[in-house]
């Protein structure tokens, strides 16, 4: 009897896991990677969207208030001024994650939100998952490896100088990436 209690068990275990529910982060503060914590928090809008927010917790310029001449503020929201090599982005995004993750986790999304020096160079990212999202703290530490410090955009003004950070944001359906990764 005690044998086809923990045979239950086991199965139910492995069925709850499987089903993808006991994988994703809706539920969890933290995720790790390798080396790298992500804290997770939990937002819900007023129309609501949920969305999974998941930050490295060795972050910095996400924690500070950002610093802005008066021109950049003026000129803030227009993108051109950094100009990025988005399509680039995009495939590397797709390369950090594998085949498996990506197809398992094709009908939802990920949302990046860069943050640039004043040089343009990408400093840190903060992500954002679908609550159905099964990506975890190795998939979203392969990304940031691949991206921080590796890109760089071209600012075509001085309108950023002494701007303490630039941040920019994409969001990205996986089914998107997976299509990527298969060219």
């Amino acid at each position: 009897m005690k044998t086809l209690i923990y045979i239950l068990l086991i199965g139910s275990a492995s069925t709850y896991s499987l089903n993808g529910f006991a994988q994703t982060l809706r539920d969890k503060i933290e995720t790790k990677g390798r080396s790298i914590t992500y804290k997770i928090k939990y937002e819900k809008s007023s129309k609501n969207f949920e969305v999974l927010l998941a930050e490295n917790s060795a972050n910095k310029l996400t924690k500070q208030k950002q610093v802005l001449s008066e021109r950049a503020k003026r000129l803030f929201a227009d993108e051109r001024l950094l100009k990025i090599n988005w399509p680039g982005v995009k495939k590397i995004i797709a390369n950090s994650i594998s085949k498996e993750n990506l197809e398992a986790n094709k009908t939802t999304f990920l949302g990046v939100h860069y943050y640039f020096n004043d040089q343009g160079l990408l400093k840190e990212v903060q992500f954002g998952l679908d609550p159905k999202s099964t990506l975890d703290g190795k998939d979203l530490e392969a990304i940031e490896k691949n991206l921080v410090g590796k890109i760089r955009g071209t600012i075509k003004d001085d309108a950023y100088n002494g701007t303490n950070y630039i941040t920019l944001g994409d969001s990205y359906p996986l089914i998107v990436l997976l299509k990527l990764k298969k060219q």
